[in-house]
């Protein structure tokens, strides 16, 4: 049976009566105290401001119902364990739903709290009633939605806990007053007020310490970053598009070089363009790819760079030539491409070259005209394609190591230009031809013979002259000055001779006596003995360098007199007398600007032989020794050697091959070794032949004859051919074994 509950006066004493009679009837020291009994029960959250709760309590037969709020912190919404509380009051059950006072209930022992009852998610009987009655005074408008008047955050924001307090305990659920509406508003109005003064203070703060420090970039930077990868959908995303546009950009090509030229990305290209008539390279081909320009070089290759990735367009280019255009990619990376063959379409002038000396072809020769240009194949033979020439034109014909040749052509003449070459360097030599010792300069044909350097008549005839392999520079030893020291002996001389600048020869010293020991590079090695020093001087002789880039000059060792001396393989091998020595005597190694000196022998050693180009024969005067010139290894030797002949070897301008002269059957040989090879072959047999032998370029060479009937230098090539007589000259000395003196 539903119980009838009583409607409150809205008057604010009626209120306080009611809060009072609560009170009181809580109170177990009241003697009418009720029964309380707490019965477990479950409420929902009326939202954030905490839970309503109604007690009722029936006495006399009127049953008075007040509504209970317990506050929590605004904006949290608190746990609710509820329980129901049923109180017995003058032998009549009242029910107070009470979630937040079982505690204080349970410390004044007004209930015993039932722990074991479980929460009810549906509304009991009892409530079912009472919600019936309060929906029955809805309707007459007696009563409104509990829920309605909670407050709710926005509510008692601003409020103190002391009005917060009053109102809660002034709440009433069943009957909402006036005056309750009255309060709800007031408070409204305070927790407005106050907020949006708070909201203003704190807008305030926020825009001072935005003024007063502004985040970094790198701050901004990294609080993205890290809001990007605590996102989880947005860091997946943000990977999975990275992958699929490295997919695209692999996969389709359009996209790769479109995203790799928006990102700089450059390419390079090679190219070989040949002559179709010729099969020879052509130079000074125009090679265009995507805007980026490039010249072939004299082989015939072009390389352009910084070129933008894709389809583009390859466009080569020659006058006289007819012009390739044809479509390509080009891709990341050297994009070599396939050789090109040109198509001569203008006029075409032919030539056969040869080696002077051997008589044979001459590949790899080159004849120019303007920008025009072409190649000899293995045959000799080029083909210059012209583009409308003058009536009358000049081609030069240059080769490695040969004589520029130049060639007056005449238009109308569409015939074969036989070119002989000859080699580059002139070679010099001394001639008497007008009573005094001259120094003279012609090419291998005998052409442009000059004079360098005329004799003074003041000349003894032991003259050396000694060419560099591969400059053309002369050293020369003459008493040409006509000096004599304090005894009226003769003094020689050191000369330094520029075969291409003749007129500023560079004397280098004096001395009772000089001689060379060879060419390293830009050193010339030499030794000389002190003008008026004494026989018995420690330091008497002296072995020296002279740098001709430089002009200067250097002392490698000295001593009373030495044993032996020898540049081999591009070292210094030296023996010094242990005659009035200051220091240890043996056989010593040493780089020509005198660094890394080593000892190969620590006794005395009285002369060496070059038996091979590796190796170096010496004696102590009782046992003799096999020295390698590059590993340092010494090996003693079970008696003496088989001959004692010493090698002169004299190596070409790129080192590859070294001559030396042997005496085979009564004729002297001229013998090459190889050092790529390690084998050695004979060049030319002749009778009278001997030192000195030199080298015009890398394959021709120079070697005297001295018979009764001429003495003359003749050159030859190591790849074959008849020797041919280059002219007559006085047997002046050159580069020999040591001789002591």
């Amino acid at each position: 049976m539903a119980k009838k509950k009583q409607s409150i006066p809205p008057e604010d004493k009626e209120e306080k009566a009611l809060e009072e009679k609560i009170k009181k009837m809580l109170d177990p020291r009241e003697p009418d105290a009720p029964k309380i009994e707490v019965v477990e029960d479950a409420l929902e959250d009326d939202g954030d401001m905490g839970l309503p709760t109604k007690i009722e309590i029936k006495e006399d037969g009127i049953k008075e119902t007040a509504k209970a709020t317990k506050t929590e912190e605004p904006r949290s919404a608190p746990e609710v364990n509820s329980k129901k509380i049923k109180i017995t009051h003058h032998d009549e059950d009242e029910d107070i739903q009470v979630p937040e006072i079982k505690d204080e209930i349970e410390e004044k022992g007004l209930a015993e709290v039932d722990e074991s009852s479980e929460p009810e998610d549906d509304v009991s009987q009892e409530n079912a009633e009472d919600i019936e009655d309060i929906a029955a005074l809805k309707e007459k408008d007696l009563v409104e939605d509990v829920s309605e008047d909670s407050p709710n955050d926005e509510d008692i924001e601003g409020v103190s806990s002391e009005e917060i307090e009053d109102i809660e305990t002034s709440e009433e659920d069943s009957i909402p007053e006036k005056s309750d509406r009255s309060l709800d508003e007031a408070v409204d109005d305070i927790a407005k007020a106050e907020s949006d003064k708070l909201l203003e203070e704190d807008d305030d703060k926020i825009a001072q310490a935005s003024a007063e420090k502004k985040p970094s970039l790198k701050s901004r930077f990294a609080s993205f970053f890290k809001s990007w990868w605590r996102n989880k959908p947005a860091r997946y995303l943000t990977i999975l598009a990275l992958l699929l546009g490295i997919a695209a950009v692999a996969i389709i090509p359009n996209s790769r070089y479109f995203l790799l030229n928006t990102f700089g990305v450059r390419s390079a290209a090679s190219i070989k363009i040949i002559d179709e008539s010729t099969l020879q390279p052509l130079k000074n081909v125009t090679i265009e790819i995507n805007g980026v320009e490039a010249l072939t070089n004299k082989e015939g290759v072009a390389v352009l760079e910084n070129i933008r990735l894709g389809r583009t367009n390859l466009k080569i280019q020659k006058r006289a030539f007819r012009v390739i255009e044809k479509d390509m990619t080009v891709g990341w990376g050297s994009n070599p491409l396939s050789d090109e063959q040109l198509t001569p379409v203008g006029t075409q002038y032919s030539f056969v070259v040869v080696d002077f000396v051997s008589e044979k072809p001459v590949q790899g020769v080159e004849v120019i005209n303007g920008d025009a240009s072409a190649l000899s194949n293995e045959k000799g033979e080029i083909k210059l394609t012209l583009d409308m020439p003058e009536d009358v034109f000049e081609v030069q014909i240059f080769g490695d190591g040969y004589r520029v040749e130049n060639l007056e052509i005449n238009a109308d003449e569409l015939k074969t230009y036989d070119v002989q070459l000859a080699p580059e360097k002139k070679h010099v030599y001394m001639s008497r031809r007008n009573g005094t010792f001259d120094v003279y300069a012609a090419y291998a044909d005998g052409k442009d013979e000059k004079l360098l350097l005329a004799g003074t008549g003041s000349e003894r005839d032991d003259i050396a002259l000694i060419p560099h392999p591969s400059r053309p520079i002369a050293a020369l030893v003459s008493t040409r000055s006509g000096s004599r020291n304090s005894d009226g002996y003769q003094l020689s001389s050191l000369t330094v001779i520029d075969v291409e600048n003749p007129d500023e020869p560079k004397t280098v010293i004096e001395s009772e006596r000089i001689q060379v020991i060879g060419w390293q590079n830009e050193r010339l090695i030499f030794v000389q003995i002190k003008s008026g020093t004494s026989a018995v001087n420690p330091e008497r002789h002296q072995l020296k360098t002279y740098n001709i880039e430089q002009n200067t000059t250097a002392e490698i060792a000295n001593a009373n007199y030495f044993n032996d001396v020898m540049l081999a393989n591009g070292l210094l091998l030296y023996a010094p007398s242990s005659a009035y020595a200051k220091t240890p005597s043996g056989l010593f190694r040493i780089n020509p600007d005198g660094s890394d000196k080593q000892v190969v022998h620590a006794e005395e050693v009285w002369s060496m032989f070059r038996s091979s180009y590796d190796n170096v024969t010496f004696t102590t005067g009782k046992d003799w020794f096999d020295f390698n010139i590059d590993s340092k290894y010494t090996d003693q030797l079970q008696g003496q050697p088989t001959e004692f002949k010493s090698r002169v070897y004299v190596s070409s301008p790129d080192g590859s091959n070294s001559l030396w002269v042997d005496q085979r059957d009564g004729k002297g040989t001229v013998l090459s070794y190889s050092l790529n090879e390690s084998a050695e072959k004979t060049v030319v047999e002749r009778g009278g032949l001997q030192l000195p032998v030199g080298w015009l370029n890398n394959t021709t060479i120079v070697f005297r004859v001295k018979t009764e009937s001429e003495i003359a230098d003749y050159v030859v090539n190591i790849d074959g051919g008849e020797p041919k007589k280059l002219a007559d000259v006085t047997n002046a000395a050159g580069l020999d074994r040591w001789y002591y003196y």
